[in-house]
């Protein structure tokens, strides 16, 4: 099955990179914090993608990666930078983001710039910048995966 041949892939990406993550496709992009897993999708609705990509336009103006390379990287960037964020401050962040409306662009947009969310994209915007060769590299090996998988999905 193609997507267990994703999943190999970018978790051979993280192992070879020494980002101790476990990897699972999921129903949308996730860091597990007790598991330490990194979730991805490949089924992402245009709202979505549309405002993230907004965000990243408007915020990242040096750097373009695609948007399934920032999502990744901004959920290992949870991890990363997970003991620099104060547990109270951390449960703080997520009562607020619990009370944004999902469906609200606004509310998203604020969501993005909730301090933790802030930090983990940060936190990949700086992997992008400091490895882009290597991720141009990965993607290329990834890309043509994950269309194959649409494709055969599509038929």
């Amino acid at each position: 099955m193609r997507i267990n041949a994703i999943t190999a892939k970018i978790q051979q990406f993280l192992d070879e990179n020494d980002l101790d993550y476990t990897v699972i496709v999921d129903y949308d992009f996730g860091y597990y914090y007790e598991t330490s897993e990194i979730a991805y999708t490949l089924v992402l609705t245009e709202r979505f993608d549309r405002l993230f990509n907004q965000f990243l336009e408007a915020t990242y103006t040096d750097i373009t990666a695609p948007i399934f390379i920032w999502s990744l990287l901004h959920e290992i960037g949870h991890g990363e930078t997970e003991d620099d964020i104060d547990i109270d401050l951390l449960n703080k962040y997520n009562t607020y983001k619990n009370n944004l409306d999902p469906q609200s662009d606004e509310d998203t947009l604020k969501y993005y710039l909730t301090p933790d969310e802030k930090i983990a994209t940060d936190w990949a915007y700086n992997y992008i910048k400091n490895n882009y060769n290597k991720l141009v590299k990965f993607w290329h090996e990834l890309y043509p995966m994950i269309e194959a998988y649409y494709e055969e999905k599509n038929h």
